[in-house]
């Protein structure tokens, strides 16, 4: 299992913070000088809007999750689908 499909699981699970802290510990502060680093950082911050969302933030978490569509990159296109899709079913709560 991969750190994207184990931070997608975490998302699944309703586990937005602990989502964030994966990709954060695991990749994103690891890999500075990685091309991939800023879409890791947009997937930072979609845990982090579904966070604010399931806070009952929801205008905040909506602004953060124009930072993760800023930095999407449209080749990883499973992880993006699960990510959105999970944020979808978020804003409903």
């Amino acid at each position: 299992m991969t750190v994207l499909d184990k931070f997608t699981d975490y998302l699944k699970l309703g586990f937005y913070f602990e989502a964030h802290e994966l990709l954060e510990t695991e990749l994103w502060e690891k890999g500075n000088k990685d091309p991939k680093n800023l879409y890791y950082k947009g997937l930072i911050n979609a845990a982090a809007a579904m966070e604010l969302i399931k806070r009952g933030k929801k205008e905040q978490g909506k602004k953060v999750w124009k930072t993760y569509l800023k930095y999407k990159i449209d080749s990883f296109y499973e992880v993006n689908h699960r990510v959105e899709k999970q944020y979808e079913k978020t804003l409903k709560l």
